[in-house]
């Protein structure tokens, strides 16, 4: 595989890994993009593809910072008084006309 083409394969991952929220496997596929870069003496737009590269991997770490730091669990509204009488209204269920009165004890007849 071309060089070029390896690079803009890892660079895609790392895009990918992040947007699903797996920062430290976005972070091993932008540190292997910067190894593979940096080990090339001439490459066009070197320079700007490590600031590039870099400035993705700030964002991540401060990503990363964000998550491990946040609260451990969500928190939620305190119940509304209304919203438990709306939702929580007793309903009488009628038996099914195939089943048996409530005096045998043997189950479905198998008639």
């Amino acid at each position: 595989m071309d060089i070029s083409l390896q690079i803009k394969s890892f660079l895609s991952q790392a895009e990918l890994y992040r947007s699903q929220g797996l920062f430290t496997e976005a972070r091993a596929k932008y540190d292997a993009a910067l190894d593979m870069i940096n080990k090339i003496d001439r490459l066009k737009n070197k320079d700007n593809l490590l600031k590039m590269i870099s400035g993705k991997i700030d964002q991540l770490e401060k990503k990363t910072a964000k998550v491990e730091t946040g609260p451990s669990s969500p928190s939620f509204p305190k119940r509304d008084k209304t919203s438990s009488k709306t939702f929580s209204a007793k309903t009488t269920l009628k038996k099914p006309s195939h089943w048996p009165s409530s005096g045998s004890s043997n189950g479905p007849s198998s008639n």
